[in-house]
């Protein structure tokens, strides 16, 4: 549902194409309900950035990533 993807996405992608191994982490998808709970994980961990409502599809990237696990395995690795 969201307009476009995120570029840690497209990174993603292009590292897939470039390296023999592809390792991420501490990829939570944000939810809407996240944006004033002070307890939830920041949408970037280096400053108090917000996405704007719709653009990106957290849920859908996440469900990508973990296709890429089960069809790469020991190449691309989701750390949870």
């Amino acid at each position: 549902r969201g307009e476009k993807p995120m570029s840690g996405y497209y990174a993603i992608l292009f590292l897939l194409q470039v390296c023999d191994e592809v390792d991420i982490y501490g990829f939570t998808p944000w939810k809407e309900a996240d944006r004033n709970d002070q307890l939830s994980d920041a949408y970037h961990y280096f400053d108090g950035a917000q996405p704007r409502k719709g653009s990106h599809s957290f849920d859908l990237t996440r469900y990508i990533y973990e296709l890429l696990d089960v069809a790469f395995p020991g190449r691309f690795t989701l750390h949870d």
